[in-house]
């Protein structure tokens, strides 16, 4: 992928600190934030490997592993009993940012 591709990633930008984001947990490989800028529901919050990865194809399979852990460990600080888990892989599928993302 081009630098300028990465360069324009909403979710490579928030990871280098040029999009301030409400950020609810970072590792060294993931990081999790609220989105209320476009939340779909109430408490919308995103998840994300912090290396870029178009898809869940190219994604670590650490990160992703990672992710869900992280998901769990924050449903369960905000007191979040019943809650959804997306991710859409491919525009076809309606992945509209694509930088791999629950």
């Amino acid at each position: 992928m081009s630098t300028r591709l990465l360069a324009d990633c909403l979710l490579c930008r928030i990871v280098r600190g040029e999009l301030a984001v409400e950020r609810i947990v970072e590792t060294d490989h993931v990081i999790g934030f609220m989105n209320e800028g476009e939340a779909l529901s109430l408490g919308h919050c995103v998840f994300f490997p912090k290396h870029h990865a178009p898809s869940l194809h190219e994604a670590a399979d650490a990160a992703l592993a990672e992710i869900l852990v992280l998901v769990k460990r924050v449903a369960r600080a905000l007191g979040v009993g019943t809650y959804n888990v997306l991710q859409n892989n491919g525009a076809i599928a309606g992945q509209t940012v694509f930088h791999a993302h629950v």
